[in-house]
């Protein structure tokens, strides 16, 4: 499997004295945001520290800078620049019962429904959706985010003017939600809206799903967008309150939009749900394996699926969060694969029996699962997003032996739920006044930007190689072209107050001005190893999902993207 390494920064060692002198040990250095009351103030505080300024950060008053481990900078406020893990698209594979067979239709009520009144839309946020097994006719022709020209998806990934799934992850979420043929998804009449983050290499910056999110309300009412599936995720720990991530899709939900949301594949240790899936709103799906029968009593959680609790409130702050809402099956589920696509190149074969199918297991699965779900109802009943969760809340089969901060309120069944009575159901008020910048919402990875080529070029911070941290975001300054500065900042106040429609969208009004466009993302050390500053490759620690030989063959990236057969 391709990687492309990321460099945190190499210390160097000053040689002093005769050359006969030993050079002292290099001192490790911390990458860190500073910011007072300007760049140029905390510019000059970290020179004094002995630091060393990357970059100016002027939306936050501030810098992103290389300082000392011992080095203090009094007067200002210094927060870790952590590396970004987008979870983006967390899944894995298992055998499940063993069996090629799906039946998570069954269990979850999708099947022997009443008609339905009209066609449900569902919006991917993911790595694309090819046109294969019939998928194709189902996806509906876009507004280009950069020209406003039709496309067959809003691609904000590094593979401009290609909407194919050159991943595969997509593609098979998409077959779970809407697929017909051998495998049905669960709603083969409904729709879907393509919205591509990333390429084959996987990887996709913070900033590059906030766009996407913020493009999926702005066209809603235009392409009839029901529901939101958002099969991703960072493990940021940063409060909900104040978290962009979360204001995005806190926008989508009271803009109508129903948010189904992965719980993570990080478990099986409780305080293991990704953002956004912490947030109080949107509807948080975790998995359980099905056993190959189509009922739910013999249902296990997933050892993969992440577990609250999230928050529990105080008097002072009584907002309490928790965490999963819903499962349901993601284990062993059988689904379309794309020729060609990564997941393919890299995964055993497959071992379905049955051409242009694949089995896969994760939150992802199961979140597209509830998607298909919630797209049914909404064919058959005239729900707001708050009533479709209290609906999928009341028709779930509940399991009594598991705590909620694992089930919720329990597997997903969209028959009960068409019954369930909604009234009096109320939401928690995340009270979300104002929100941080951007980089609090990275988790523990980072992305680069522009293709680097080489080591060497990604240690050398003039080689054109940059990271995409503090308040930079992945969206470039001008189309096509690596010009200072390479990448546009993030504008939290435009981004969390301005409005959100198709005339906004084209003068790209969080990165000062610029048009949208999508820069090249390439992949980060996902598992197995990451790149240290003492220049050298150190072992990483992978997730518990995809170390049990129930759960496949671990490959390298299987820690957000799983292991596939």
């Amino acid at each position: 499997m391709r990687r492309a390494l990321f460099a945190l920064g190499v210390a160097l060692a000053l040689v002093t004295g005769a050359a006969a002198t030993a050079a002292p040990a290099p001192q490790r250095q911390h990458r860190v945001i500073v910011q007072g009351s300007s760049s140029a103030a905390a510019a000059t505080a970290v020179q004094r520290a002995g630091g060393e300024v990357l970059r100016r950060l002027d939306v936050v008053g501030g810098v992103a800078a290389e300082l000392p481990a011992d080095a203090s900078v009094p007067g200002f406020t210094v927060t870790p620049d952590q590396p970004l893990r987008p979870q983006s698209l967390d899944t894995g594979d298992s055998g499940g019962s063993g069996t090629a067979g799906n039946v998570y239709r069954q269990e979850t009520g999708a099947t022997g429904l009443p008609p339905a009144q009209r066609h449900s839309t569902v919006a991917l946020i993911d790595t694309g959706v090819s046109d294969v097994g019939g998928l194709g006719a189902k996806t509906l022709t876009v507004p280009d985010p950069v020209t406003g020209e039709p496309a067959p998806c809003a691609n904000f990934s590094s593979e401009a003017g290609d909407c194919a799934d050159n991943y595969g992850h997509g593609t098979f979420l998409a077959g779970l939600i809407a697929g017909g043929g051998d495998y049905p998804g669960m709603d083969p009449d409904a729709r879907l809206v393509s919205v591509k983050i990333a390429g084959r290499s996987g990887a996709a910056d913070t900033s590059s799903v906030l766009a996407a999110i913020q493009w999926v309300v702005s066209f809603k009412d235009q392409l009839g967008i029901d529901v939101l599936n958002l099969s991703l995720g960072t493990d940021s720990n940063h409060d909900f309150r104040k978290d962009p991530l979360n204001r995005a899709v806190e926008r989508a939900w009271r803009a109508g939009l129903v948010v189904v949301v992965a719980a993570s594949n990080r478990g099986p240790a409780q305080g293991t749900i990704s953002k956004p899936a912490d947030d109080p709103l949107v509807v948080t799906v975790g998995a359980v394996d099905d056993q190959g029968t189509s009922t739910a009593a013999d249902d296990t959680v997933a050892p993969f699926s992440g577990r609250g609790p999230v928050r529990e409130g105080t008097p002072d702050d009584p907002v309490t969060v928790r965490k999963p809402d819903v499962v349901a099956p993601g284990v062993g589920l059988v689904s379309l694969t794309v020729p060609g696509s990564h997941i393919e190149q890299t995964a055993p074969p497959s071992s379905v029996g049955v051409a242009g199918y694949r089995r896969g297991s994760g939150t992802s699965q199961a979140t597209a699962v509830v998607s298909g779900a919630v797209a049914l109802l909404l064919e058959r009943r005239t729900l707001t997003p708050d009533e479709v969760k209290a609906a999928l809340y009341v028709g779930a089969h509940h399991m009594w032996s598991q705590p909620f901060s694992s089930v919720g309120a329990g597997i997903v069944d969209v028959a009960d739920s068409l019954d369930a009575d909604v009234h009096g159901f109320a939401q928690p008020d995340p009270r979300q006044d104002a929100f941080d910048g951007l980089d609090l919402s990275r988790g523990t990875e980072q992305v680069t930007s522009f293709s680097c080529g080489t080591l060497r070029a990604q240690l050398d911070k003039d080689a054109g190689c940059t990271v995409v941290s503090g308040q930079l975001t992945a969206l470039a300054t001008k189309k096509g072209v690596l010009a200072q500065p390479y990448l546009d900042a993030f504008d939290a106040t435009a981004y969390g107050t301005g409005t959100w429609d198709g005339q906004s969208w084209y003068a790209g009004q969080w990165v000062q001005g610029q048009s949208w466009y999508g820069q090249s993302w390439y992949g980060q050390s996902w598992y197995g190893q990451s790149w240290y500053e003492d220049g050298s490759a150190q072992p990483s620690t992978a997730p518990s999902e995809g170390t049990s030989t129930d759960f496949g063959t671990v490959l390298a990236g299987s820690a957000w993207y799983g292991v596939w057969r």
